[in-house]
């Protein structure tokens, strides 16, 4: 957990595949419960905190394999990762052949890969705002959210801000030097906090935020 917190720190974005389970029913290996029974690295984030994208897997359809580990602490995104076509070991020739295989492996490296190219396109965003940015650009399951949202390439590439979700805030009028609390869902510096008077609207520079976690932050 520490070199993660290390790499988080130094603005290194550590991608993991949650893993494919280890829970044999009817012949069948069965996803697990992160929440309750931990793996490295997936699950090496000090404090709760996501310092790390934690990966699951999807089936073809698009609904979460069987197979693939979940939680609500530990998983943010899902990617396909069944019948994901990869080059075999070679036969008794020099050449390679083409097979299937299915894997929290092959889903990870997509979310990587989605990852580089908006760092790429954004490199002076940290990597909180890329975690919460891609994580809210996704598609969420609404009966599934133990696997996180399911990986919207496009949607995270072709949009600039977040797409922030405020439910509350602590109190709604401030009239001295005082500290908001905002309560939401991916809500990170590039999040656009707007405040009026009768005379005035400004919108809340970033560095009078702090981000607490991905749903709570507080405006000075």
């Amino acid at each position: 957990s520490q070199v993660i917190k290390y790499a988080y720190d130094n603005n290194v974005l550590v991608g993991a595949a949650a893993g494919n389970g280890d829970i044999e029913t009817q012949g069948n290996t069965r996803g697990t419960d992160l929440d309750f029974l931990k793996q490295s690295p997936v699950s090496n984030e000090p404090d709760y905190s996501n310092y790390l994208l934690g990966v699951g897997a999807t089936k073809m359809s698009g609904e979460p394999a069987f197979w693939t580990n979940y939680g609500m602490k530990h998983v943010d995104l899902s990617a396909p990762g069944e019948k994901i076509t990869v080059l075999t070991v070679p036969y008794y020739n020099d050449g390679y052949d083409l097979g299937e295989m299915d894997g929290t492996s092959f889903s990870a490296p997509m979310v990587s890969g989605v990852a580089a190219l908006l760092m790429e396109k954004h490199h002076t965003w940290s990597v909180e705002t890329i975690i919460t940015h891609m994580i809210g650009r996704s598609n969420e399951y609404p009966k599934y959210n133990v696997y996180g949202n399911f990986l919207n390439a496009k949607e995270i590439l072709s949009n600039d801000a977040p797409n922030s979700k405020i439910s509350s805030v602590s109190h709604d009028n401030v009239y001295s030097d005082g500290i908001i609390t905002i309560y939401g869902k991916y809500l990170n510096k590039q999040t656009d906090i707007q405040v009026t008077n009768q005379s005035v609207r400004t919108i809340i520079p970033a560095n009078a935020i702090t981000i607490i976690d991905h749903e709570t932050m507080q405006v000075d």
